[in-house]
This record gives structure tokens, sequence and C-alpha cells, in this order.
């Protein structure tokens, strides 16, 4: 039987991808949903155009919950992929946004779907940022969030986890590394260096890049999601991450390697972002005992599909706002 999926937050690039991940590797239908207009081709990439199992609609979730309801209702949706979440950086100021659309609608939504005979599952896609800086691998059990943003998904979490035992609701947790992928916004470190570098700009390197995170292409976070869609374990929590983590100084010469360019002509180091932790670093044998789960595309290759992606839409990317906008 085909599912009706419906991916919130598929404006964004992990859950666009996800979209197109499942359209290649299922028959199901997929319904996306975002808070904004279809964006252009060198975000979207074309994902699910002239497809009858696709379909993408703007609704705001915080501001047009009911509309979300009936919809869910209207199309038979039984299974719910959330990647819908407000992330950024420094979330100290203007935090009740955060807490507005990464604690508040889950718990709505989530009350509302329980009692639906049609719904299935709801995976929430949550963050490795509830686990703080770690000197090693953090595990599902390790939380120490260390900002508005992070304690917003913790809470999230912690509310799907308590749904789960007392009131049955069928979830499931997934906590990624640090993803990037083709169509990301080009403020992200990855798209935004290969672009400065592109334009003959010295890309700025805050602090040095000493700070280190776990990079993976989105790949393997969709192919870590339909391993768990298709067990639909309950209640559970999994990490999904590469082995080890990487410096944004050795990332960006990783970007100067795939460019072909020599790091010290085309870096400049910054002064350091406030509030960052050092170090996001995941141990996810939990997803690769039970489920399966490895990586399928290394980071090299990732970076690789990445330059192909920001020369293709050169023109269009150095056109868009390379700084975050916090909108409600």
């Amino acid at each position: 039987m085909k599912n009706n999926i419906l991916i919130l937050g598929a404006g964004g690039v992990f859950g666009n991808l996800n979209a197109k991940y499942i359209l290649k590797n299922s028959d199901d239908n997929v319904f996306a949903i975002g808070r904004n207009p279809r964006l252009g081709s060198e975000f979207s990439l074309g994902v699910g155009l002239g497809s009858q199992r696709y379909e993408y609609h703007q609704i705001h979730m915080v501001f047009e919950l009911e509309k979300l309801k009936k919809f869910i209702s209207k199309n038979k949706i039984n299974i719910i992929i959330n990647y819908a979440a407000l992330a950024y950086a420094n979330s100290w100021f203007d935090p009740q946004h955060y807490f507005r659309t990464n604690t508040l609608f889950v718990s709505e939504l989530t009350d509302f779907l329980a009692g639906l005979d049609h719904f299935d599952y709801f995976l929430q896609i949550g963050t490795s940022e509830v686990y703080g800086s770690t000197l090693k691998p953090a595990d599902e059990k390790v939380i120490s969030p260390t900002s508005p943003y992070s304690i917003s998904k913790l809470s999230a979490d912690l509310f799907l986890q308590s749904m789960s035992k007392v009131r049955d609701f069928p979830c499931s947790i997934i906590r990624p590394s640090n993803c990037f992928g083709e169509g990301q916004y080009v403020y992200r470190i990855i798209p935004k260096a290969m672009l400065y570098i592109l334009e003959g700009k010295k890309f700025p390197l805050e602090g040095g890049g000493k700070a280190m995170k776990s990079f993976m292409h989105v790949e393997n976070l969709c192919s870590a999601v339909e391993l768990i869609l298709q067990s639909r374990p309950k209640g559970q929590i999994y990490n999904c991450g590469p082995e080890e983590a990487t410096s944004m100084a050795k990332l960006v010469q990783k970007i100067c390697k795939v460019l072909e360019v020599e790091f010290d002509d085309h870096v400049e180091i910054v002064q350091a972002r406030t509030f960052e932790d050092s170090i996001y670093w995941l141990d996810s044998g939990k997803i690769k005992t039970e489920l399966g789960w490895n990586l399928t595309l290394g980071l090299e290759e990732g970076l690789s599909k990445m330059h192909n992606w920001v020369c293709s839409y050169q023109k269009e990317l150095n056109a868009a706002n390379i700084s975050f906008e916090l909108r409600a």
C-alpha cells in the first residue's frame, strides 16, 4: 500500500532533498509543505516537477496550523517527517520565536494527530546541538543544550517521548550531525565559502576555524529516515552522523581542494562567533546496530556535488542573501 507522506519544512534544503529521495526510491506519494512559495530552481532543484506523486503547498505551520490540520485530514496523511524548525547559530536574540516553531507547534500538531484513525507515524528531525560540546562522541543519553535553539528542540523531543509512553503515539526522533546539500541557503558555510572563492574574494573564517562539527551530505540522513520509516520503532532516539568531527578550517581546506585553489590565498581569519560550542560529535552506534545504517556518501564526494550545484547556479546564488534574517 502506498503511503501518503507529508514533509514539513520541505521548502528548505533537507526536506526538499528528502522528498527527492523518497520519489526516487519508493512508490509513495509525497506532500511537501513550506512556509514560503516554492523557491527558484537554484534552491528547489525542480524536485517533483511533472510527478503525479508530488505536491508542494505553502502553509505557515505556526500561524496556519488549522489550515495544516485540514490538509492532513483531507489528504489522509499517514506519515509525517518534520524538518520544520527555526535554526540559526545565535538564538539568544528573540528566543521566543524558536520555542513557538520548535516546541509549541510540535506539541499542538501531535496532539491533533493522536486523534486520527488514519495516522501511522511521526518522525521528528532533531539536532545534535542538544548534546552541547563533547570531548568524545555523544550517545543519545548525553544531554547538555547551550542555546535557546537547542533547548527548544530538546523540549520537543522530551514531549514526543512522553506522548509515546503515555498516549502510545507512534513517533521517533533522529538527531543528525551537521548536514549539507545542494540547494542550501548561501549563508551556510559550504556554499558561502565556495561562492566567495569562485568570485575571487577571501572567505572570512571565524576564529581561525577551530570549532569542529560532524559534516555529512544529507543523502546519508535520507537513507537513515528510510530505515526508520520501514521499521517504525516507537519512542526511540537515533543519532546519525560520521565517526569523525571536522574543524571548520579543515572543512574549508577540503573545499579549496575541490575548487583546486590554495587555502592561504583565499581565506582570511576574522573574529570568532560569540556563544559557539567547540565541537559537535556523535556516537551513531545505536542506529547502525539496530537498523543497519551506514554512511553511503563521504564528505569529499558530497563537496563535489555541492561544487557542481554552485557552478550551475553561480549567477543566481550570488544574487541571494548571504546573511540570515530572523522571521516569524
